[in-house]
């Protein structure tokens, strides 16, 4: 399926929704997360400060600073210390105390509780402090308790980063199991394209059979079944009334053509009446071999026109053909060549409807190219197949019109070749014998510079 397949676009929203979702979850977590840890370090340095705030109260005759010092030493991983007088005098410090402290120039309240603020240092290292108010006996302090934010900010951005990690990973699993589940759930969509693709008037009695179907996609594959029986009786029945009305239009002209050819043998005739019955003998030629075309496509999609395979040698079969074809080139002054292959090439084929397929392919490329142009036609094999090239330096066909010149009755110059005796059905008929033979027949041009149709055919079981 393509790129922008009904999985692909699951896939991606579905991974979209989940990322909005763990997105928006883990921002939450990860918030709470944050808010936890500085309420906890908070709660660690509020203990600690009022731990050492009742210490210098109750024990007002002991050296305070030989107090913090003490409590710096024997505590591992205490925070640091610091202790103002009540100027705003740094009196002493302990452990990785900053120079700055936290700025404070005089003494708060003794009444004032504690409160926290968060600082940068000279080296921008942020520093979370609590400030405490310590009064004893006479002696006013202040207390501040510091510690540096930096190992929680790095546990936080490892748990960051761990986070995203999972959510990368957690969201790779879940892309890759919802493309399996989603190709085995819409694996019968599949299979109902490949039917379609291939629902030919020789494929219309293939019905969709799921592997695996669900109550949906059984719904699905009976309505699309009906559709093919409604489908294959409106083809089958057009077909048929194709096949019917080309067989029984042969008969009245061909009585037309017969008395037409004896009105035109009878002498007496004036030139006028003459240049009539010619002009309608002509259009009734046409109209026939419209008809002969309509009919052997009508027999080859109801099955009833079967090859006569015999054993062939390709260059034999083409050297013919591009005799009659430089005939006609001839006329017209066109240069036709052909370029067989070195080696004798034998295929399994139905020799009438081959030289029906290049003919037809070599008349419309002369018919299509200016005088003094030029047809070539080649041979060569490749492996188990061999390619028939004829290509010209005609007039070209359009890229708009390439799609379609396989298609029944479908002209590129409808004014220009309404006139021209042709049918509209030669490179559909020829399409028909090049896959009846196991082949295929594609074409490229430029327009203006002019037209190639390859035929490749099989060379495997011939």
């Amino acid at each position: 399926m393509p790129d922008q397949s009904l999985r692909s676009r699951l896939v991606v929203w579905t991974l979209l929704l989940e990322v909005l979702i763990l997105g928006a979850g883990g921002f939450f977590w990860y918030r709470e997360q944050d808010l936890r840890l500085h309420a906890d370090l908070d709660a660690q340095l509020q203990g600690f400060a009022e731990e050492l705030s009742w210490r210098l109260t109750e024990q007002p005759d002991a050296d305070p600073c030989a107090m913090l010092g003490s409590v710096s030493r024997l505590r591992q991983g205490a925070p640091a210390l610091g202790l103002y007088a009540a100027d705003g005098a740094l009196l002493c410090s302990a452990g990785a105390y900053p120079a700055a402290g936290s700025d404070a120039k005089a003494m708060p309240d003794s009444a004032k509780a504690p409160h926290f603020t968060t600082v940068s240092s000279a080296s921008q290292e942020l520093l979370r402090i609590i400030s405490v108010p310590v009064a004893g006996e006479g002696r006013q302090y202040r207390l501040e308790v510091i510690r540096s934010l930096q190992p929680l900010e790095d546990r936080l951005r490892l748990l960051l980063v761990r986070s995203l990690a999972w959510l990368a990973g957690l969201l790779a699993v879940s892309g890759a199991a919802q493309w399996l589940l989603l190709k085995r759930l819409l694996a019968p969509l599949a299979e109902v394209a490949a039917l379609a693709r291939r629902s030919g008037a020789k494929h219309l009695a293939e019905r969709l059979r799921l592997a695996h179907p669900t109550p949906e996609m059984t719904e699905l594959e009976e309505a699309f079944n009906d559709m093919l029986d409604r489908l294959e009786q409106s083809v089958s029945r057009t077909m048929h009334f194709t096949a019917i009305a080309s067989h029984e239009l042969r008969t009245p002209l061909t009585i037309l053509r017969g008395e037409i050819e004896i009105a035109l043998r009878r002498s007496g005739l004036d030139e006028e009446m003459q240049a009539l019955l010619s002009s309608n003998l002509e259009e009734i030629s046409r109209m026939s071999r419209i008809i002969e075309d309509l009919l052997l496509l009508s027999k080859s999609d109801v099955g009833e026109m079967p090859l006569r395979r015999e054993a062939l040698e390709l260059n034999e079969l083409l050297t013919d053909l591009f005799g009659q074809a430089a005939v006609l080139g001839e006329e017209k002054d066109i240069a036709v060549s052909f370029y067989p292959s070195p080696e004798q090439i034998f295929f399994q084929g139905d020799g009438l409807r081959l030289r029906q397929l290049f003919l037809n392919l070599l008349s419309n490329a002369i018919h299509y190219t200016p005088g003094g142009g030029s047809v070539k036609m080649t041979l060569q094999r490749q492996d188990n197949q061999v390619l028939i090239s004829v290509s010209d330096s005609g007039i070209g066909i359009a890229p708009e019109h390439l799609p379609h010149i396989f298609e029944r009755f479908y002209r590129v110059d409808k004014v220009r070749n309404q006139g021209d005796g042709g049918s509209g059905l030669g490179l559909s008929i020829a399409q028909w014998v090049a896959e009846a033979h196991g082949g295929e027949i594609t074409a490229k041009s430029l327009l203006g510079k002019g037209t190639e149709f390859i035929v490749t055919l099989p060379l495997t079981g011939s």
